[in-house]
């Protein structure tokens, strides 16, 4: 997992190898990736501080809802899912 940034991005916190990097209250820091085609969508969360790690696959993409509920989404939906599975606890 990559631990520092390659380069600067403004619309995320960094990008490290392609990977973006970010904090979460209650998860601390982890890379993430996703991506999008033809209607699928997925998106890979590693916790390096819980030592802990989702993956999500979806093949719907839900235009009509994401215009109700801006903040929905795949990437949201799986930090919190780890957030509860690691019930916020982050390993020395």
């Amino acid at each position: 997992m990559p631990e520092s940034a390659a380069f600067n991005y403004p619309k995320c916190d960094d990008i490290g190898l392609a990977w973006m990097l970010s904090s979460h209250e209650g998860l601390g820091d982890f890379a993430w990736h996703n991506g999008q085609t033809m209607g699928q969508k997925s998106v890979v969360i590693c916790a390096k501080n819980s030592d802990a790690a989702i993956v999500m696959l979806s093949n719907k993409v839900p235009k009509f809802w994401q215009s109700f509920f801006p903040g929905y989404s795949i990437e949201n939906l799986s930090v919190e899912i780890l957030k509860s599975l690691t019930d916020g606890k982050q390993s020395a």
